[in-house]
C-alpha cells in the first residue's frame, strides 16, 4: 500500500489496503526469500526533487509536478508539451513524471470539455445562432501531452528491454551492466495507460 501511495496511485493504494484488510495475518519471517531481481527492489530513500514532485501530485498540481522532474527549458514548456525528463532519473521518478504529465493532460482535457460545453450552451441560447451549423465546432477535447508521452515512454520501454538482456548472449535473460532500466512495473503500467488513451485519440503508436 505504501509503495503504491508513494508512486501516486491513490485508488490502487486504497484497493490494496482493502484487500490487505481481508487477508489473514502472516509471519513475514516464514515467507520465502524475495525472488525479484535486486535492480527492481527500490527501498532506498527518495531524492528531495522526487519528494517535492510527490507533494505536488498529492495537491493535484500535476503540471507543476511534471515540470519539477523535467529539464529547465522555458521555450519548450507550453500547453502542448513539456521539456524532456531530467537526466539520470531513477525508475520511480521517471514513472512519477510520466504519470503526472498524463494526469495534467487529463486535467486540461476536462477543463477544455467544460469550456466547450459552456460555449455550446451559449450558442444554443443565442437567437442569431444558426442551428444548422451545429455547436461551436472546436472539435473533441483531448489530452495534449499524449503524443509526447507515447514517444518518451516508447523510448524508455526500448531501453528497459535492452537493460534486461545481456547483449553478449540473447538467450541469457541476465541484466546488462551498461544500461539502466528506465521503467519499473509502475512505469510500465503508466505506459499501458498512455497507449490505451492514444488509441482512443487515434494517435499513431510506435
Amino acid at each position: 500500500c505504501q509503495i503504491l501511495n508513494d508512486r501516486g496511485f491513490k485508488l490502487a493504494s486504497k484497493w490494496a489496503a482493502e484487500q490487505w484488510m481481508g487477508l489473514p495475518s502472516v509471519d513475514l519471517h516464514k515467507l520465502p526469500p524475495c525472488s525479484i531481481h535486486p535492480d527492481y527492489v527500490d527501498f532506498k530513500p527518495q531524492s528531495p526533487v522526487y519528494c517535492y514532485a510527490k507533494t505536488l501530485m498529492d495537491l493535484a498540481e500535476y503540471a507543476h509536478a511534471a515540470a519539477v522532474l523535467s529539464q529547465s527549458s522555458p521555450n519548450v514548456a507550453n500547453v502542448e508539451s513539456m521539456p524532456p525528463p531530467l537526466p539520470d532519473l531513477d525508475p520511480a521518478a521517471f514513472g512519477l513524471r510520466a504519470y503526472a504529465l498524463y494526469m495534467a493532460g487529463e486535467q486540461r482535457k476536462e477543463e477544455e470539455f467544460q469550456e466547450r460545453n459552456e460555449a455550446n450552451i451559449n450558442d444554443a441560447n443565442n437567437p442569431n445562432h444558426d442551428k444548422d451549423i451545429g455547436v461551436s465546432g472546436l472539435g473533441v477535447a483531448r489530452n495534449p501531452y499524449l503524443l509526447q508521452l507515447v514517444s518518451e515512454l516508447g523510448d524508455a520501454y526500448k531501453n528497459t528491454n535492452a537493460s534486461m538482456l545481456n547483449p553478449d548472449n540473447s538467450n541469457n535473460m541476465s541484466f546488462a551492466s551498461n544500461i539502466d532500466p528506465q521503467l519499473d512495473a509502475f512505469g510500465l503500467y503508466v505506459y499501458g495507460m498512455v497507449l490505451s488513451a492514444a488509441r482512443e485519440q487515434k494517435i499513431a503508436l510506435p
